[in-house]
Formats: C-alpha cells, sequence, structure tokens
C-alpha cells in the first residue's frame, strides 16, 4: 500500500489521510472516503484488506467508494512514471 503511494503519488501517506479523516469523523462530520484506483498488484488483496483494517481501526465511514483503474489519455501522457499502464485495458481508457 504505502510502496504504491509513493510510487504514483503526490499526496500525504495513507496513515496521514486516515489520522485526518479520524478528526473529522471526531469532530461530528460524515466522513466517506474513496480507494482509486484500484490497483492489481502483486499482493493487492493482502494490501487493500490491510488498509480496510486500518480503517475501521479508526473509524466507521459513512461510506467507501472503490474507483477502478482508468486511462484517460491525459493521465497517461501527464504521468512520468508508466509503470501503471500495463494493468489498463484496451476498454478502460472511457
Amino acid at each position: 500500500m504505502g510502496l504504491w503511494t509513493k510510487k504514483w503519488e503526490k499526496a500525504p501517506p495513507v496513515s496521514k489521510r486516515i489520522e485526518a479523516a479520524k478528526k473529522v469523523y471526531q469532530a461530528g462530520y460524515e466522513v466517506r472516503l474513496r480507494i482509486d484506483p484500484m490497483v492489481p498488484l502483486e499482493g493487492w488483496e493482502e494490501s487493500y484488506s490491510q488498509l480496510v483494517d486500518l480503517i475501521f481501526e479508526n473509524f466507521i465511514p459513512e461510506r467507501i467508494t472503490l474507483g477502478s483503474l482508468r486511462g484517460l489519455q491525459s493521465a497517461i501522457n501527464g504521468s512520468s512514471d508508466k509503470s501503471w499502464v500495463k494493468y489498463l485495458r484496451e476498454s478502460s481508457n472511457c
């Protein structure tokens, strides 16, 4: 989980995002999460299972949305690391 986000995202670590969501939840706000995109990397079942466990150890979200990996041409063109493109199917560029 952590290795993938470091490789492909310019965002705070997942643990920091969950920590922030927990604070929002504790303040009484409705919290919804989006896990997007789901990427079928080696060991993904265990990694996503750990992610869900970590979420529910901290708070109970109102909703969790799962998103699929999409191959928008603009995202591909703007990516300096295109190693994720091999997980796309031709029909995913919609």
